[in-house]
């Protein structure tokens, strides 16, 4: 059944059985009339139709999914609301397959290049462009990769987990984040860093170097590292030892997370 751009609630009348579907992208409402055969049957218009700004046509093409290969994915089905959807992904961002990635957080993606796991993308135009002819398997233009790109660059940061901390717990955290030189390779204000660092992690095609994802946000994930090999951020350090030669004491590691979830 046709409907408008983007879907995202729906409403239900039991007494003449339909559907009032809104579509968020389309300032409009599609009636659906469910007996004796479910079919669209109306429309109702929000209001006039504005002209329509670059950043708006990129929103519609980032939830489109036409802009794939038979219509299967839109950017948002990885790239959940511009964030993530958690998953592992095996596409050629990283030069081949073989070798699945978490799929990476696009939210304040502009400050943080260069792109892709192996920090190989270093112009995000031509990135999203790539990401459309290799990964969507569909044909791009430079109208809808300017258009996405004006989109993307909309999308602030996630919102840390915790609440800002206290000067004192802000201090401590600090203090043992740049200890542990943490710094050098998540540097503020982005908290990552243009270059590739061998990290004591191999991927399944012999990759060794990786560019450090941005930790603004961090706490937001649900697995950390390339594979998603982590399931806590605490699990990073206790389990994983996350370039760290020994145990962190206790009060130092919740310190740490403390920070790390405010950031």
């Amino acid at each position: 059944m046709g409907v408008g751009r983007r879907p995202c609630a729906i409403a239900y009348d039991p007494e003449q059985r339909r559907a009032f579907i809104a579509n968020s992208l389309s300032d409009s409402i599609s009636i659906i009339h469910l007996a004796p055969k479910p079919r669209t049957t109306g429309t109702i218009r929000l209001g006039p139709r504005k002209k329509m700004s670059q950043i708006a046509r990129g929103e519609r093409l980032f939830y489109d999914a036409h802009q794939s290969f038979h219509g299967w994915f839109s950017c948002h089905s990885c790239h959940t609301e511009g964030h993530a959807n958690g998953r592992l992904n095996d596409n050629a961002a990283d030069g081949g397959f073989g070798a699945p990635k978490k799929v990476l957080s696009l939210l304040g993606v502009v400050d943080t290049a260069p792109w892709s796991w192996l920090g190989e993308r270093n112009d995000l135009i031509h990135s999203i462009h790539e990401s459309i002819e290799t990964t969507m398997g569909e044909v791009s233009s430079r109208e809808k990769t300017e258009a996405l790109h004006a989109f993307m660059k909309t999308l602030a940061p996630a919102p840390a987990l915790r609440g800002s901390l206290s000067e004192l717990e802000q201090k401590k955290g600090m203090t043992i984040f740049e200890t542990l030189r943490c710094d050098e390779c998540h540097s503020p204000p982005h908290f990552t860093d243009p270059e590739s660092y061998d990290v004591g992690l191999t991927d399944e095609v012999g990759h060794t170097h990786f560019n450090p994802p941005s930790l603004l946000g961090v706490s937001q994930r649900t697995h950390w590292l390339h594979d998603g090999r982590a399931k806590s951020l605490r699990s990073i350090f206790e389990d994983h030892h996350h370039m760290i030669r020994e145990d962190l004491p206790d009060q130092d590691l919740s310190n740490l997370l403390r920070f790390l979830e405010s950031l």
